[in-house]
């Protein structure tokens, strides 16, 4: 009796493993912006359906668009898989720009109700137009590369074209009837219930199957690494940090003890220097700026009538435009209304630092005067009317108030200070 439940429970484990086995296992993602940290994602992507045995991959896009040169990578990234990867714009999304590239590079195209897709005209990444001739120079570029996609996805390069040459943007129906996606649906179960027989090439040599209408569907969930670089590879924001950095660590420098603005600081540039390592910076404008900031606190501290200053402002404002390397292919710049305002606060921040300074030094070289007042010296050097005397280890020129003779190894009482000179009277 006990040896028929033993087996009945191993032939119902048996069952259980083939029945998961048999299961289908999909990785999905969400795709947002295109830009560097979408395309860490894909790739991460890539290696767990490879590593961990997946089926496929769904892309969840809901995009406004983004980078050319990352859609460039993506979509190079998806077009070298074996494995099926399909594109999935939910209800109320949509594939814009960029985002309609990469879902026309995936196999398999799905769109949800009240969706649409196109409107792929370049633009500059502040999303202002680009000049006439680098906008055709960009469109004639883009024709050419989705051109090939549409080749080998087998989709209608015609309407493809006129996303990029006038920016036409369509509804799921309309882009069903174009043969820009394979199949309208609102949910995983659905669309793989639809696609369950069909038979697609994923590249030369390798076809798949959709034999399963009901595969077990994976969220992938973004490291914090890859949330905090999603953030701050902006150029915007990463320039902003740098800032914030390098008068944080200044602000701590000159006044040790504070702590918080040293710590905020360090923090900040670490965080730009992790943006800057996936952003397209030109280190000469970084120098300019750092020349800026030098040449703003020098102002305070040199007889220039201003010249320094305006030196360090000028520095300070190209070094910010010229950050992003403007051949990029991403058209990322820097938007004038960051440049401008962070460029005014820096230039009075670093002023008001080295104001801070100056006090602090006058205040400590004023209490060490006072500090001298009636002590009593000893006279190491006549010199007619002036004497040089020996104070706390230090040599100080002197002057006698009373006019007695004094001769090296008197003893000499301050009476003040002024400047660099000391006035004694002889005890």
């Amino acid at each position: 009796m006990i040896r028929s439940f033993i087996n009945l429970f191993v032939a119902l484990g048996i069952f259980f493993y083939s029945f998961v086995a048999l299961c289908e296992q999909w990785l999905a993602v969400d795709i947002e912006g295109i830009d560097v940290s979408a395309q860490a994602v894909l790739e991460d992507c890539i290696k767990v359906v490879k590593d961990k045995g997946y089926t496929g991959l769904i892309l969840k896009i809901n995009s406004p668009g983004g980078s050319v040169e990352v859609t460039r990578n993506m979509i190079g990234k998806i077009l070298a898989v074996d494995f099926p990867i399909i594109s999935f714009i939910p209800d109320g999304g949509r594939a814009a720009s960029a985002g309609s590239f990469i879902a026309v590079s995936s196999h398999v195209v799905v769109m949800g109700s009240g969706t649409n897709i196109g409107a792929s005209i370049p633009i500059s990444s502040t999303g202002k137009d680009l000049s006439e001739d680098l906008k055709t120079k960009a469109q004639n570029d883009l024709i050419a590369f989705m051109d090939s996609v549409c080749e080998l996805r087998a989709k209608n390069k015609d309407m493809i074209r006129s996303f990029i040459k006038i920016g036409t943007s369509i509804t799921e129906k309309e882009a069903l009837d174009h043969n820009v996606i394979d199949l309208i649906s609102s949910s995983y179960g659905d669309f793989f219930h639809k696609l369950k027989g069909k038979r697609i090439k994923i590249k030369e040599g390798i076809e798949f199957e959709f034999t399963d209408d009901l595969p077990e569907i994976k969220e992938f969930k973004p490291t914090v690494m890859q949330r905090i670089v999603k953030v701050i590879a902006n150029p915007n924001i990463c320039y902003l940090l740098f800032i914030a950095g390098i008068i944080g660590l200044g602000f701590e420098l000159t006044h040790p003890g504070i702590v918080f603005p040293g710590v905020f600081g360090a923090v900040s540039l670490i965080l730009s220097f992790i943006a800057m390592s996936v952003l397209p910076i030109n280190y000469g404008g970084l120098i300019l700026i750092l020349l800026g900031i030098i040449f703003l606190v020098a102002e305070a501290f040199l007889p220039s009538f201003g010249v320094v200053g305006i030196g360090g402002v000028i520095s300070f404002v190209l070094g910010s435009f010229f950050l992003i390397d403007p051949s990029n292919e991403q058209g990322m710049r820097l938007a004038w209304s960051t440049i401008i305002p962070t460029s005014i606060c820096a230039a009075g921040i670093c002023i008001f630092i080295s104001y801070l300074v100056i006090s602090n030094l006058r205040r400590k070289r004023k209490s060490v005067n006072d500090s001298f007042i009636d002590q009593e010296v000893k006279v190491i050097r006549v010199d007619q009317s002036r004497i040089q005397v020996s104070i706390n280890g230090e040599i100080w020129n002197a002057k006698i108030l009373d006019d007695k003779s004094v001769v090296e190894g008197d003893i000499v009482k301050v009476k003040r200070v002024s400047g660099l000179e000391l006035f004694v009277e002889k005890k």
